[in-house]
């Protein structure tokens, strides 16, 4: 086992039935059988709280993770619903709405940047459905107050939308408080060791099976002492010793070392699979798991990319096709 994360985008599908969750258990089903891919070797998939979703993996009998990005979502979006709150995204909307239809805005904000010797940046606008978007719109107009109110002290019509000092106040807090999530949430969302999980939304264990069974004989090291004896007499005094090798690798991994938080739980598992045989499958099995969706999600923007207004026509097909390439190439 290499114990290595890989992510791999298999198929998009036509979908105009209802999205039921029976529909959907379906469409998984036939999706997975289209792909030979067996089911009893899927750990978990990784969902939103769609009630279509959770349906339709309790029909199909699959164990459902909740994304966390999503449930953080909606953890954020309670949090924000004060008037202080509200008052100050507002006005950096509204600010950042000014400078976004204005290109003589653009230019001044460029001519005080040099002046003022702050960063070449544009500001940054909200998406609704994407919290992070809201602690990036923030940071920059944060990051370029002064360049800001120089430009808009200069027309009347815009110096009300100068943030005031309380307003400043509170979109500090705010970045200060969502910066460190919106790290951590990107971490997640990867889809290398950063993010510590698999970053795709089906969790097979099969991906990391390549090449295992191609492994030179070793000579007999440590970790022979964790393997399980290979007597052949069944019976209570072989099921004894299983137990007991159990026993012996459990207890060694408890008292192994803490590992740094820095360092990649992965790589750990692949040096030390010799010396925990019976856990590092269990490794492999369950930290395939993704801890969001995201992953899904960028393929609905790369689908969003291939059909637009201009490309409205193409087969289901040709959509998938294109959508493999640009995901897997």
């Amino acid at each position: 086992m290499d114990f290595n994360m890989k992510t791999k985008y298999l198929q998009t599908s036509f979908f105009p039935e209802d999205h039921t969750g029976q529909n959907i258990a379906a469409g998984l089903k036939q999706a997975l059988a289209t792909w030979d891919l067996e089911e009893r070797k899927l750990v978990c998939i990784t969902t939103d709280n769609a009630a279509n979703l959770i349906l339709a993996a309790e029909l199909n009998g699959w164990m459902r993770l909740q994304c966390f990005g999503h449930r953080l979502h909606l953890a954020i979006e309670r949090a924000m619903k004060d008037h202080r709150i509200e008052r100050a995204v507002g006005v950096c909307k509204k600010v950042v709405s000014t400078f976004s239809f204005s290109w003589k805005k653009k230019r001044e904000l460029k001519r005080a940047q040099i002046d003022l010797k702050l960063p070449d940046h544009s500001l940054k606008t909200e998406c609704p459905t994407r919290w992070g978007s809201r602690q990036a719109m923030v940071s920059r107009v944060l990051e370029q107050q002064k360049a800001i109110a120089h430009v808009l002290s200069q027309d009347k019509g815009t110096r009300h939308l100068i943030p005031s000092w309380q307003d400043i106040h509170v979109l500090e807090a705010i970045n200060k408080t969502l910066g460190p999530l919106v790290e951590f949430t990107d971490a997640l969302s990867g889809e290398k060791y950063e993010a510590a999980v698999m970053g795709t939304p089906v969790g097979n264990t099969e991906v990391a099976d390549d090449g295992a069974s191609n492994q030179k004989k070793r000579k007999k090291g440590l970790s022979s002492f964790f393997k399980a004896p290979h007597s052949t007499a069944p019976g209570a005094e072989h099921a004894l010793q299983l137990d007991q090798a159990i026993a012996f690798e459990l207890q060694a991994y408890l008292q192994a070392g803490t590992l740094d938080t820095e360092e990649d739980p992965l790589g750990w598992w692949k040096l030390s699979q010799n010396l925990f045989p019976r856990l590092s499958i269990l490794a492999k099995k369950y930290l395939c798991i993704p801890a969001t969706s995201a992953s899904s999600e960028r393929v609905f923007s790369t689908g969003g990319n291939v059909v637009n207004c201009l490309r409205a026509s193409l087969k289901p097909d040709h959509v998938n096709r294109l959508v493999f390439l640009a995901k897997n190439l």
